[in-house]
């Protein structure tokens, strides 16, 4: 990296043996009491088969048993999906889109191109053919839901730009290894959005059948993933040849646009993200959705060191990291709430510190990965060991206060130490936190973090590294 300016820190053992020992305990959890369900329960035990039961869990899992040398369980894994995981028979109907695709068909060709296992290709294929009938509108972007190998799906022609524009390296990397240019059909979102911004940045809101946007201006929640595949689908480039600096130009307008806009500045200095819908100069929502801004910034700045904004989105990368670690920080937890409110004049209400303030609806975790992805870019951007030691901190909340019977789960009150996490609706455990939030926290305290190198990988929305070039 152009922008190290110090050598990385030799790795602490005893950290990655505990993160390690944090996914063993997970997966030794789903294995015992509910084997090749979706999603494991962390505190019954019990499965939660909530994306049209296609063992979510595992598939979203892999390339983290992998890359955290659980060979033994990752080749359990991929003889249970060979017998069992069948995408053509069975009652996959109504799934997300979006999920399915991020999730189950990144993490399988990320798996397979890891460690080259023909049978994770074979399944991704058949994973792609079924959803390709999703593709099937007058404009080819995506519904939002769809029924495999039968399209349609219902949730109506409404989708976000986040759910119709997080497709492309997923197919791209289908397409790329198999060589069949079907799966290419994912692209043409970007297409239809051209022409459509605002200062630079897209409303949220999309009809699929006529490809118009309505709605606010996010870089959290139904718009986040959307800018975030502007540049990365520019970067990994699944035809090879000449990338398409039509996307680097909307990435950078995007970028451009929320610093005119978005980008504000809290009573206390820190610097902080809202959307058009909260944004009124008294103050702002931000999403935690919205921390993996940093490391995106981070990474555009890594591969274009000599553009003229390079440095200064680094800086503000880095500005956004400190804000997204204060809020685990100045929790009793340790723990980041859903979404705080920041302030830039006036008291800070109940609860509140010199920055932000809880939002009453928004006072839980499910375990989310956004900082610590962004840590992890910064960390192996800079080389900068504080990066490492805030990962570490989070990790260490993550431990103390969402661990429960047979799994981590959802913590209802960040603010609150003495609430129990993974009790009734918290009883939930999302296949991000195996994929995405454990495997950051693995990489970054890893040597060489453990090969993934971001000048070599693109990661996917889900975490799921796929080889560039």
């Amino acid at each position: 990296s152009p922008f190290l300016r110090t050598p990385y820190s030799p790795p602490v053992p005893s950290r990655l043996s505990t993160i390690k020992s944090g996914l063993s305990f997970v997966w030794s959890g789903h294995v015992k009491t509910s084997y090749g369900a979706d999603e494991t329960r962390p505190t019954s035990g019990t499965p939660n088969n909530r994306w049209g039961t296609i063992s979510m869990h595992i598939l979203d899992s892999l390339d983290t048993l992998w890359i955290c040398e659980m060979f033994e369980e990752f080749k359990e894994a991929v003889k249970y999906i060979d017998s069992h995981v069948d995408f053509e028979h069975g009652q996959h109907s109504g799934v997300s889109t979006f999920e399915t695709t991020i999730r189950a068909l990144g993490g399988l060709v990320s798996a397979y191109e890891l460690s080259g296992d023909e049978i994770l290709l074979e399944k991704a294929r058949s994973l792609g053919d079924g959803l390709l009938g999703a593709f099937n509108t007058k404009t080819k972007v995506a519904m939002p839901h769809t029924n495999f190998f039968r399209g349609g799906g219902g949730g109506g022609m409404q989708t976000t730009i986040a759910e119709a524009g997080t497709l492309q390296v997923e197919f791209g990397s289908l397409a790329k290894n198999t060589r069949e240019e079907k799966y290419y059909v994912a692209e043409k979102f970007f297409d239809v959005i051209q022409g459509k911004s605002r200062d630079g940045m897209y409303p949220m809101s999309m009809n699929v059948a006529s490809g118009s946007l309505s709605g606010v201006v996010s870089w959290g929640a139904s718009g986040d993933s959307a800018y975030e595949y502007f540049l990365k689908y520019y970067l990994y480039n699944p035809r090879g040849g000449k990338k398409d600096t039509r996307l680097l130009e909307m990435y950078n307008k995007a970028v451009e646009g929320m610093k005119r806009s978005l980008i504000k500045k809290s009573a206390g200095g820190l610097t902080y993200l809202t959307d058009s819908g909260s944004a009124n100069g008294r103050g702002g929502k931000m999403e935690h959705l919205a921390c993996f801004v940093p490391g995106l910034l981070a990474l555009g700045a890594l591969h274009n060191p000599t553009s003229p904004t390079a440095q200064e989105d680094l800086d503000l990368a880095e500005k956004l990291a400190e804000t997204c670690y204060e809020m685990y920080a100045r929790t009793e937890t340790g723990l980041a709430a859903e979404g705080v409110y920041f302030f830039e004049t006036g008291s800070p209400g109940p609860g509140g510190n010199a920055d932000f303030r809880p939002i009453s609806s928004m006072r839980w975790n499910i375990l989310r990965p956004e900082t610590l992805e962004s840590l992890f870019v910064l960390y192996q951007v800079t080389g900068d060991v504080k990066y490492r030691e805030w990962s570490w901190n989070i990790w260490q909340a993550f431990d103390n206060h969402c661990k429960s019977k047979y799994g981590y789960g959802a913590h209802p009150d960040v603010f609150t130490a003495s609430r129990k996490c993974c009790q009734g609706n918290d009883d939930k455990q999302e296949t991000f936190w195996i994929a995405e939030t454990i495997k950051y926290a693995y990489i970054t305290q890893a040597q060489d973090f453990s090969g993934i190198d971001l000048t070599k990988y693109v990661l996917n929305t889900e975490a799921h590294p796929m080889k560039i070039g």
